[in-house]
């Protein structure tokens, strides 16, 4: 997940990831694997993780068409991948 999110220029920390091995010997919740993101970009992580985990039924992210080069691009970028062109 960390790495999807970086395709999305969203920074996230795992935290917790060595404790995994101690589960059963401290309590689940102390265990568990967690994923941080910064609270600006919360909503927009919450809804990548939904479509990466679950495509067919979470929201699709909208696009738009770059009018220089027809490339398509997430709506979370104001700029084109492939050409710079900024969107309207």
């Amino acid at each position: 997940m960390k790495n999807v999110l970086a395709q999305y220029e969203i920074t996230a920390e795992i935290r917790n990831d060595c404790l995994l091995s101690l589960a059963g010997s401290i309590p689940i919740g102390e265990s568990l694997v967690e994923l941080w993101v910064k609270a600006l970009d919360f909503r927009r992580a919450t809804d990548l993780v939904k479509a990466t985990l679950d495509p067919v039924h979470s929201e699709k992210i909208k696009i738009w068409v770059c009018e220089n080069c027809s490339e398509e691009v997430e709506e979370y970028f104001a700029v084109c991948w492939s050409c710079g062109t900024i969107s309207n």
